[in-house]
């Protein structure tokens, strides 16, 4: 069965590491995103999965285990829950390794018109190649430190809006940064997502 859907939970700083660590040992791979919010505005950790939609609830599990309520006492009480957890549909999941940079990463990504997000994670070194050749194919794309897979390593998440039309040209151009890599990280791992909604202010 296929990766169908991209889980996004954001969990409390002080649970992360304990959640990282089981979801791996659950056979679950984690993109791990630092961030800030909620009350407070406090730190936290988003975590990003790609699964198939049987494993979403293996997931939710194991944040549940791992998650601890906490009480916050200033400027008022309030107590903080576990985790905050989305499962969005994936319409394409495309995952481009090393011993096989050619792989097949054509996608049925929809209507033509129709606005998508692609979510692509790669090395950190490859970023900044990526961003350049997105840029020079006239896409907007924004990076995003991040660190997961095997050994927590440090690799970069690029979001690109784009009309459904464009994705497999984008698509193409990842492939192809990764083709070029000369290290062995330079795998890339693809979502792309239905935007229900598009503004540009």
């Amino acid at each position: 069965m296929q990766i169908d859907r991209l889980v996004l939970a954001i969990v409390q700083r002080e649970d992360a590491d304990a959640a990282i660590g089981a979801l791996n040992d659950a056979g679950l791979a984690v993109t791990v995103i630092a961030s800030v919010g909620g009350f407070l505005s406090a730190s936290n950790t988003t975590l990003l999965m790609g699964l198939r939609a049987d494993d979403v609830e293996k997931a939710v599990e194991v944040l549940k285990a791992r998650g601890h309520h906490r009480t916050v006492r200033a400027p008022r009480e309030a107590d903080i829950g576990s985790a905050t957890i989305f499962v969005f549909p994936l319409e394409c999941y495309v995952h481009i390794t090393p011993s096989q940079p050619t792989i097949d990463s054509r996608c049925d990504a929809g209507e033509p018109g129709t606005m998508k997000m692609i979510v692509a994670i790669v090395s950190q070194q490859q970023s900044d190649q990526l961003l350049k050749v997105l840029t020079d194919w006239s896409y907007r794309g924004t990076l995003m430190s991040t660190t997961g897979g095997f050994l927590h390593r440090q690799n970069a998440t690029v979001l690109v809006g784009a009309r459904a039309e464009r994705v497999n040209s984008i698509l193409d151009q990842i492939r192809r940064v990764c083709e070029q890599s000369a290290e062995d990280s330079s795998a890339a791992t693809i979502f792309v997502l239905d935007s229900a909604q598009y503004e540009r202010l």
